[in-house]
């Protein structure tokens, strides 16, 4: 089974945000346990004894920008804890989809007032069954893949929306057509995870925010980017035309 985290890359400061882009990060149960102790390590190696207690997730706004926590540690520092943590993905084979939205493109659509959060959200269910149902073992043993989204951070409107938005895309199966809608890979209901608590959310935030940015044309952060872009999977981009900003190096 595939633990499918999610997470987007929605800024405090939407008004400035050009594109808005939700990232799963897709890790295998077999794997699973290796995963963890890199996590302790860093976080032994980027704080003092004496922020321990304050600490409460990687937050990759937070880490990147030095805020919160992370306020009085040295950029260097920082940074290597972000390469530390994108190794995980890249070292253990994690697997990326992600979907991205033209914020100012949708915006002049006739469709401009959907949640921007949403479509990418359901750009990232295509993703993830078409990988699972892609990784079948020699066995030929059906993989399926248990979907884990913030619910911290994800307003009350937005997250019924998401729920919607699951349930329109893997229905459950019921007589007499006994059908599980277009995403037969994935189980039958959306769970919500507090990201302190979840290592795998805080890893699908990192690929987020960072695969944002790129898509913003940052670069400044692109060397990020570039530890995640081999393992990705799976990407869109709406509305039709739209295109990340060009990088100038």
């Amino acid at each position: 089974m595939y633990l499918s985290y999610i997470d987007d890359s929605c800024r405090t400061d939407r008004k400035k945000q050009t594109f808005l882009a939700a990232a799963a990060v897709l890790i295998h149960d077999k794997i699973w346990e290796a995963i963890e102790p890199s996590f302790g390590r860093c976080i032994k190696e980027l704080l003092p004894e004496e922020l321990l207690e304050n600490f409460q997730e990687f937050k990759a706004c937070d880490l990147y920008n030095g805020k919160g926590v992370f306020e009085a540690i040295d950029q260097s520092k920082r940074f290597q804890a972000i390469e530390t943590l994108l190794s995980i993905i890249r070292d253990q084979r994690l697997i990326i989809a992600y979907g991205g939205v033209d914020i100012k493109l949708l915006e002049r659509l006739p469709t401009g007032s959907a949640n921007p959060i949403d479509v990418a959200f359901r750009l990232v269910l295509d993703g993830i069954d078409g990988i699972v149902a892609a990784q079948q073992d020699e066995c030929d043993r059906q993989e399926l893949a248990l979907v884990i989204t913030d619910d911290r951070e994800t307003e009350k409107a937005t997250k019924a929306q998401l729920r919607k938005s699951y349930r329109q895309y893997r229905s459950i199966s019921r007589p007499p057509e006994w059908k599980s809608g277009s995403c037969p890979h994935l189980l039958d209901d959306l769970f919500f995870g507090d990201s302190k608590e979840s290592l795998g959310l805080q890893l699908a935030d990192l690929s987020a925010y960072f695969i944002g940015k790129h898509l913003e044309g940052d670069k400044q952060s692109l060397g990020f980017y570039m530890m995640l872009h081999e393992r990705i999977l799976y990407s869109k981009l709406e509305p039709q035309g739209a295109q990340p900003i060009t990088v100038i190096t």
